[in-house]
């Protein structure tokens, strides 16, 4: 959670709350504050198997190391916007005919998906977003790979940024 947001939560209603964003893999920025999330310490397991209280964590749950900026900071934040567009408008990433076909009608080309590969894979590719992306997933679910789901979804979201800067520029044409 953006420290900021937790600011602001506390002198607003006394109090915060988990939000669905920062719990999104992709979403490590808040795209409002342009700032990492702050991770709450809470691992991937207890959220699994415990109801854990935002404020509790805060309060209680030792603070993991805070990663510094990075160099790809506003191709996160855009992920965060685009992923907090589609979550404010119901919508989830589409996979299938709808996408395929829409994406081929504007472009003239078939998506060509970002898949997310897991680290053994990245060290042919150089320094890319998309393996510092798949770095911090696995980090923030405690796997050793990116579950297929997950990287369709956002390496088509990464595809439609490619080509037309936002998600809701694409479903604007």
């Amino acid at each position: 959670m953006g420290v900021w947001k937790v600011q602001e939560d506390f002198l607003q209603y006394g109090e915060t709350c988990w939000r669905r964003l920062p719990q999104m893999p992709g979403a490590i920025y808040c795209p409002v504050h342009k700032e990492p999330f702050r991770p709450s310490g809470v691992s991937y397991r207890d959220i699994n198997y415990r109801i854990i209280p935002a404020t509790y964590a805060l309060i209680h749950i030792p603070e993991p190391d805070f990663e510094p900026g990075t160099i790809y900071a506003e191709r996160y934040c855009r992920l965060a916007e685009d992923i907090a567009w589609l979550l404010s408008k119901g919508f989830s990433v589409p996979e299938g005919e709808w996408l395929t076909w829409n994406f081929f009608e504007v472009t003239g080309k078939p998506i060509n998906t970002h898949l997310l590969y897991d680290v053994s894979r990245s060290s042919q590719r150089g320094n890319r977003f998309e393996d510092y992306l798949t770095n911090r997933i696995m980090q923030d679910s405690g796997k050793d790979r990116v579950d297929l789901t997950v990287s369709r979804q956002i390496g088509i979201l990464l595809s439609i940024e490619d080509k037309f800067g936002t998600v809701e520029k694409f479903y604007s044409t």
